[in-house]
Formats: structure tokens, C-alpha cells, sequence
């Protein structure tokens, strides 16, 4: 060898990392490098012509190197193997070993290099990564959710069982491709039937599309069982994907039910007859109904986003603020009722509720719900009166009955028996009139019950029916009764017939003395209305009367010898009007008699063209 070959070998021995040992053919070591000297802890002098055995960890592993040598000795100079080794100090550790033969010219073996490395720290490193690796896979494989990474190639390479079942029996497999998988699960028809070629690309489209794109939004799409998945991908600086999918079945249907209770609440609110308003702490709209909005004469959308006081009346404007200012935790809500007054000059009553919401006893927003009370506060008036009306009217007959009772008793103690008839009478009539007032008071009160439905009513017909009914009264009085042109309206025709019935009784009732009575009834049109008008020639009626002549019981004529009654026909004929949307009143310029002018709303009537004259259709004599 020359010399400078020699010398490079020596350096290369001498400086080698890993421990290189020669050995003897009879398997003693002839040289030790200081790497191995070192490894071991042994000093030159101490561990040469020793055994090769000296270096391993017990005879069996001395055992099974030589028995690896001697398999390998004719196919392979060098082979590489796993030992477990032992230092001078007894530790024993785990090392690669290189054994290599060393042949003379003459092809007989002088012996044998090995090369130890010592991989104890990279065996735990190693078993290290595969603990981590089961830990990963473990909690992948338990976790909901739907993971995997593709590489910059979208080729698979970790995914879990999650992910998996996304594809309806699919197995993947790592290395896949993106394309691949979606195309199995197609053919496997975990997605259903497809009608054409391109609804089936469309399909698979999208979902590519998700795994391709780049810091876009999350979407949610349908994969097998019909259930949705929240894709939440991401893209890595080297080019791979790491795909998210997040089970969002359950919550979907949740926010959809949670989204239809919404519409449902919004129309609930804009088709309450309340008027309701929302609106944050600093008196800003954030809701009104439609009701709400009308009432102002607004739509919600003019409202939305401006201070609550921009729409309210100027005059409300202080009230308002001081009943905010009192909604507290303590006291959350209030009470008040407001008349409002509109540009025609009517007016109505409106209950304001209002209601505070709060956070940590911070007011966050409030709501305001207004009720119209107008026609409550007239029904509670009316009712009133009307109680009142029947105590009073119910004591007289009452009061009688008692006085005679009283001095039929009387009599009868002292033997008068002569007189009992004339009490009985007098007892009699009071039950009688005690009667028709209870039978007039229970018809008053049930005829707004009485609507149910509709119908198409000629007035011609419905006055003749009245006027057969009455045919007893009308000969009696030898009465001429006009029947002029009516129209056609939509209502109740028994409660319309009562109606016609109570009008012409009354003018026939209140008829003069010294002639017979004369009646006209016809129909008219107007522009916003039609009407039926009935008018006769009796005695009339003083227009000072006219407020009061449709009040339950008011009678004019108190002298029921002369005009018998209970003073309840017109407040029924009143009722009967008002149920159908109308309005009754005395025509005050008539001076004949008395003139009765009931009217109906457009909406519910529907009028014949006018006559030229309104008594062409006939008479009723």
C-alpha cells in the first residue's frame, strides 16, 4: 500500500464516527478505533486479542451474528443486521452492525471489519413516531368529524374512519386519488341516481372544487345517508390539503326550524291586530308591524333605523320619554292609555304596553304594543247604561207585582174577596210585561252573536216577508204599505226582516188617529253607500229626540194604553244595522212623520241600478 493511501486510511480509521473493530478469522479483535473504544468504554489494551463475544449482550446473540454470517458468507461479503451489545459497565444497548470480509489476493478470508452504530436514541425516537402515529389514528378514528390530507397531487395520503363513511362503503385506501374516490362512490351509488352525465359531473365538480379552492368560505354539502357536512379545507405552503368535514345535520335542521319559527313569529306579529314596535335603547326602530306602521299612516320600512319619536306626535313626545326613563329591572313594564287624534278629527284610545329588556341590568331595547281600546271603552259604556237601563226598567213590573200581592194579602185576611180579581189582573199584565222585556232583552243581546255567514239578500223580498208577517197588524189598521226599488245586500236575512219588521210596526204603531196609516219603503244609491229608507205619516218625531230614540227601553210615549211597547224595537233595529257594518238615524227635514235612513258600507252591499221612479215596483195595501 503506499504510503499515501496508508495514511488516509489510518486518518479515516482513526476519525471515524461510528466504532469500526477488526477481527481475526479465529473471531478475536485485532483493532478498535477510538469511536469504539469509546462506545464500549474499554481501553485498547484491554480489549485486544479478546473474543468478539466480548461485545455482545449474552451468548445467543453472539450466536445468531455468526449463524447470519455463515448463511450470508457465500452471497453477500457485507450484511447489516440489528444486536443488542453490552459495555464494559454492563449497559446494554442496541446497534446496526456492517460486517464485511476481508480476503487476501490468494481469495482466503484474514478476517472481518465491523461497523457498529449505535441507534438506541433513534430506536426511541422511532418507537416514539409510532406511538404518536396509534395516539393520532386512535383519536382520529374516535372523533366525529371527517378528516384527511391530500398532497399538492390530491392523491390521499391520512384519512379517518369519519372521513370514510362520507363515501357509502367506499374503502379507501392511501395514495388514491381525489377524482377516484368520488368516482367509487358514484358507481357504488351512495349518492343516488343521477339523471343525465352532466348532473352526475356536476356533482363531482363541486366537490372537487371545495378540495381545490383557496381560503374560500365554508359550504355545506350533502355526502352519503343524506346528511350535511361543513367543508372546512385548507391549503398548506407545500401544496397539500387538509380537508375538514364537520356533521352539520342536526344543527341545519335546528337553524331551519329555528328559521321557521322566525317566519312564523314576523307573521304571527304583522297579522295581530295590535300595534307592535321594537326598538333598541337609544330609540331606534328595529321592528314595526304592518298595523303598527298604518296606524301612522307609514310602511314598516319608513320606520326601520329612526328614532321612535320621529313618527310619534310632538305632544306625546315628553311622555314617552319619561316612561322609558321608568322601565327598570324592578320595573320592567308599564301601562298607560293615549287618545290619539287623526286628520279628520276623529280620535280613538289606545293602550300602550311597554317592555324592557335588559342585560345585567342594562336596558338593551324595548318593545311598545298598542291596543285599541276605542271600541272596549264604548262596549263597557254601553254595558253600564245598559245595566243600568234593565234595572230600572225591570223594578217597575216588579214593584208592581209586590204592591198587588201586598193587598191581595191584605184583602184576603180581611174576607175581600171581591177585589182579587182586579189585583190578579193587575199582577198578570206586570208578568206579562216582565215577560216581553226579558224576551226583547235576550234577542238585543244575540243579535251580534247571530252572523255566521253571509248571504246575497234582495231587500224586496226580505220587506215583503216582514210585511206577511205583520198581515194581522196591517188589516187591522187598514195600512197602505209602498214598496219602492231596493237593492241587493250582502247579510243575515232573518236579522234583515227583523229589521224591516221593527221599522214598519213603529210606523205603524205611531200612526195618527184620524187616518190610516200610510208607509214607503225603497232603496237608494250613493256614491260611498246605498241605503233603505222607510217613512210614514204618523204623529213623527221631535228631532231633540233623535240621540235618544235608539237607547234600549226609551220610550216617548209613556202611555202603553195608547202606544203599548217596551221601548226596545229601534235599539234592536240599531243592532241589527251595526252587526251588518251599517248605520240608522232619523232624517231630521222630514216634517210628515218620521223617516228612517239605514245605511250600508260599499264593502258589503251590492246595489241595483236606480229606478227612474223608486215606487215602481209596487204596493203592499
Amino acid at each position: 500500500m503506499p504510503f499515501q493511501q496508508q495514511h488516509v486510511v489510518e486518518a479515516l480509521f482513526t476519525d471515524f464516527p461510528s466504532a469500526v473493530f477488526f477481527a481475526s478469522p479465529d473471531k478475536r479483535i485485532e483493532a478498535a478505533n477510538p469511536a469504539a473504544l469509546r462506545m464500549f468504554g474499554y481501553a485498547l489494551e484491554d480489549i485486544l486479542r479478546q473474543p468478539v463475544r466480548l461485545l455482545f449482550s449474552s451468548d445467543d446473540e453472539y450466536r445468531i451474528c455468526l449463524t447470519k454470517r455463515q448463511e450470508r458468507a457465500i452471497t453477500d461479503r457485507s450484511i447489516d443486521s440489528l444486536f443488542r451489545f453490552q459495555r464494559r459497565d454492563g449497559e446494554i444497548f442496541q446497534g446496526e452492525m456492517r460486517t464485511t470480509l476481508i480476503d487476501a489476493n490468494d481469495g482466503e478470508t484474514r478476517g472481518f471489519i465491523g461497523v457498529i452504530t449505535d441507534v438506541t436514541a433513534m430506536r426511541v425516537l422511532e418507537e416514539r413516531q409510532l406511538t404518536a402515529e396509534r395516539f393520532l389514528n386512535t383519536a382520529l378514528g374516535v372523533i366525529d368529524q371527517g378528516f384527511a390530507i391530500f398532497d399538492k397531487d390530491e392523491r390521499l395520503v391520512v384519512f379517518n374512519a369519519a372521513y370514510e363513511s362520507l363515501f357509502g362503503g367506499v374503502v379507501l385506501k392511501a395514495g388514491m386519488a381525489a377524482q377516484e374516490i368520488m368516482d367509487l362512490a358514484l358507481k357504488m351509488g351512495a349518492f343516488g341516481s343521477f339523471e343525465t352525465d352532466a348532473d352526475r359531473r356536476s356533482w363531482t365538480d363541486e366537490r372537487l372544487a371545495v378540495l381545490r379552492a383557496i381560503d374560500t368560505p365554508h359550504r355545506i354539502l350533502r355526502y352519503a345517508d343524506g346528511r350535511l357536512w361543513r367543508c372546512e379545507d385548507r391549503r398548506l405552503p407545500d401544496g397539500s390539503t387538509v380537508a375538514l368535514r364537520v356533521d352539520v345535520t342536526e344543527v341545519q335542521q335546528a337553524l331551519t326550524a329555528v328559521e321557521r319559527r322566525e317566519r312564523e313569529y314576523l307573521t304571527l306579529l304583522q297579522n295581530l291586530p295590535e300595534l307592535v314596535c321594537r326598538f333598541s335603547s337609544d330609540r331606534t326602530v328595529l321592528f314595526a308591524n304592518q298595523g303598527y306602521a298604518q296606524f301612522f299612516g307609514l310602511q314598516p320600512n319608513d320606520l326601520i333605523g329612526r328614532d321612535v319619536l320621529h313618527h310619534v306626535p310632538t305632544e306625546a313626545h315628553e311622555p314617552m320619554i319619561v316612561a322609558l326613563q321608568a322601565i327598570t329591572p324592578e320595573t320592567p313594564r308599564s301601562t298607560r292609555e293615549t287618545v290619539h287624534h287623526f286628520a279628520d278629527g276623529s280620535t280613538c284610545s289606545i293602550e300602550w304596553t311597554l317592555v324592557g329588556v335588559f342585560d345585567h341590568s342594562v336596558a338593551t331595547e324595548f318593545v311598545a304594543v298598542g291596543r285599541d281600546v276605542t271600541e272596549h271603552k264604548r262596549r263597557n259604556e254601553a254595558l253600564s247604561l245598559f245595566a243600568a237601563t234593565v234595572a230600572h226598567d225591570l223594578k217597575a213590573p216588579l214593584r208592581h207585582v209586590a204592591s198587588f200581592s201586598e193587598m191581595m194579602s191584605e184583602d184576603l185576611e180581611a174576607g175581600r174577596l171581591d177585589t182579587l180579581g182586579f189585583y190578579a189582573g193587575n199582577i198578570r199584565q206586570s208578568t206579562e210585561r216582565m215577560q216581553r222585556l226579558i224576551q226583547n232583552l235576550l234577542e238585543y243581546a244575540q243579535i251580534a252573536h247571530r252572523i255566521t255567514k253571509t248571504h246575497c239578500v234582495d231587500l224586496s223580498a226580505v220587506v215583503r216577508d216582514a210585511i206577511a208577517l205583520m198581515e194581522t197588524t196591517v188589516s187591522e189598521t187598514a195600512a197602505r204599505i209602498e214598496i219602492g226599488r231596493l237593492p241587493h245586500v250582502s247579510g243575515d236575512p232573518e236579522l234583515l226582516k227583523r229589521l224591516a219588521q221593527n221599522l214598519i210596526a213603529n210606523a205603524l204603531k205611531y200612526h195618527q188617529p184620524d187616518r190610516e196609516p200610510v208607509v214607503r219603503v225603497y232603496g237608494a244609491n250613493h256614491p260611498l253607500y246605498v241605503s233603505m229608507i222607510v217613512e210614514d205619516e204618523g204623529i213623527g218625531i221631535d228631532p231633540a229626540q233623535e240621540a235618544r230614540i235608539f237607547d234600549l227601553f226609551h220610550r216617548l210615549h209613556r202611555d202603553e194604553s195608547v202606544y203599548k211597547g217596551t221601548g226596545v224595537g229601534l235599539a234592536i233595529a240599531k243592532r241589527i244595522v251595526e252587526s251588518h257594518g251599517g248605520k240608522i238615524r232619523l232624517d231630521p227635514a222630514y216634517r210628515d212623520g218620521a223617516r228612517f235612513i239605514v245605511t250600508l258600507p260599499p264593502e258589503v252591499a251590492q246595489v241595483d241600478p236606480p229606478a227612474a221612479d223608486p215606487f215602481d215596483v209596487g204596493s203592499c195595501n
